[in-house]
């Protein structure tokens, strides 16, 4: 018995010689985890119940997060990087890019560990939005009108993935809603057959509850003629609307 335990030790001595070195052994299918923290970004204080959701090899895995606000998503590929989703009611749905080091699973060393904080804000904002056509100033009905949050937009993030859309009325009126709390957004309309595109970056929460788009109508022919035209408020007239009677959508020749 006691030259078997020995036998057994031996053999343990002589694995950890081989396996057991300064740089490790590496895990033939190295795994690491995706932790943190999620807050109220207005408050600071700890969310419970916020989804967090991974997209591996095309399924998504989701987790929620306990009365911390803490979430694990685990056994997850090492040197990757993951789109990691995270939402909850009331509040603007947010992605942060994700990446775990790439020696995780090497042993004798744990498996790498990525810890997040991540602030969610309010979406119970709108902002009413105006669209006036500059050719006689009035007012555009049927356009859509969006929201975006955007790196473009000087304090965008570009991470909130909801985006608002609204329909102009009558009166060229749109309201758009579930804004969040503190973000930068690009409020645009894309370019259309008549119009060129427009927008306007706002804060939200920093007294802004209306904005007005002025759109720039494309010529009689399509092609702004950079001159003395209603469709280019550059013009002639230092950046005012130049008198080009007969240059107008409703009539029917262009001059």
């Amino acid at each position: 018995m006691r030259l078997r335990i020995g036998s057994v030790l031996l053999l343990g001595l002589v694995g950890c010689l081989i396996g057991c070195g300064e740089d490790g052994v590496a895990n033939a299918d190295p795994t690491g985890v995706i932790q943190g923290e999620v807050r109220d970004g207005t408050t600071g204080e700890v969310r419970l119940g916020v989804t967090v959701t991974v997209v591996l090899d095309g399924e998504a895995r989701e987790v929620v997060t306990d009365k911390a606000g803490w979430f694990v998503h685990d056994n997850l590929p090492a040197g990757s990087t993951f789109a990691v989703d995270f939402a909850l009611e009331g509040y603007a749905t947010t992605r942060n890019s994700v990446s775990i080091d790439d020696e995780a699973g090497e042993h004798p060393q744990s498996n790498s560990v990525t810890t997040v904080f991540v602030d969610l804000f309010p979406n119970d904002n709108e902002i009413e939005v105006t669209v006036i056509d500059l050719d006689g100033f009035q007012p555009v009905e049927g356009l859509a009108v969006t929201a975006w949050n955007v790196y473009g937009c000087g304090g965008g993030r570009g991470s909130i993935l909801d985006i608002s859309r609204a329909t102009t009325d009558e009166e060229g009126k749109a309201t758009l809603d579930r804004l969040a709390t503190a973000q930068t957004y690009s409020i645009r309309t894309e370019q259309t057959d008549r119009y060129y595109d427009e927008q306007v970056c706002i804060t939200i929460g920093e007294d802004v509850d209306s904005v007005e788009l002025q759109l720039v109508p494309l010529s009689c022919d399509g092609s702004p003629n950079g001159a003395c035209d209603t469709d280019n408020p550059m013009g002639l007239e230092a950046n005012m609307m130049c008198d080009c009677p007969g240059c107008s959508w409703d009539d029917a020749e262009c001059p």
